[in-house]
Order: structure tokens, then C-alpha cells, then sequence
């Protein structure tokens, strides 16, 4: 099989990728309404908050995180989530790929 992609589970060491995903306001752009500034979709996560959110919901398995690895180059080129909203009460699946992978 040729795959161009596959996706991989990081480990703890390995989340400073999605800090920089979503510190990139091109790639965060369809996001705007909900970044820190309420303009450019920009999440700016701290090191503690990935941990925690690794710790509460990665390793817990209450919600599949993977990077989009190319497989050409073994590299991320994006992320995707499966996930239950508590509050709106429905199953949700994010994808998000790297402005300059897209």
C-alpha cells in the first residue's frame, strides 16, 4: 500500500506540535470568533495546559487525539480529535491540517 498519510497518537513529550498549530493564525483562521482574542483564532496553550489536557482527556481515553503524519517525511501536518461535548451533548471529530500542507 502507498500511504501518503497516517495518523499516529503523540505522547506527552511529543503536544508542543499543537501549541504551534494553533498559535498560527493562518491556520487558525476558521477559528476566529474563538481564539484568545476573540479575532484571529489563535490559541495560545501553556505547556501546563497541554499536560493537563493530555493527562484529562488523551490518556484517560475520553477523547482520540492523533497528528496527520505525511508519511513521506514522518512529520505532522495537522491533528484530528474525536471527542463528547458535554454541553451541547452530540459527538464531535475535529480536523485540522497545517495552513502550508494544505
Amino acid at each position: 500500500m502507498n500511504e501518503k498519510i497516517f495518523l499516529r497518537i503523540p505522547s506527552i513529550d511529543e503536544m508542543d506540535y499543537r501549541r504551534r498549530l494553533w498559535a498560527d493564525p493562518e491556520t487558525t483562521s476558521f477559528n476566529a470568533p474563538y481564539g484568545d482574542d476573540g479575532v484571529s483564532g489563535v490559541l495560545n496553550i501553556s505547556e501546563e495546559r497541554l499536560r493537563e489536557m493530555y493527562t484529562a482527556r488523551i490518556a484517560s481515553g475520553e477523547m482520540y487525539y492523533a497528528y496527520i503524519i505525511d508519511a513521506a517525511t514522518d512529520e505532522p501536518v495537522g491533528e484530528v480529535n474525536i471527542h463528547f461535548d458535554f454541553e451541547y451533548q452530540e459527538q464531535l471529530i475535529g480536523i485540522t491540517i497545517e495552513a502550508r500542507h494544505r
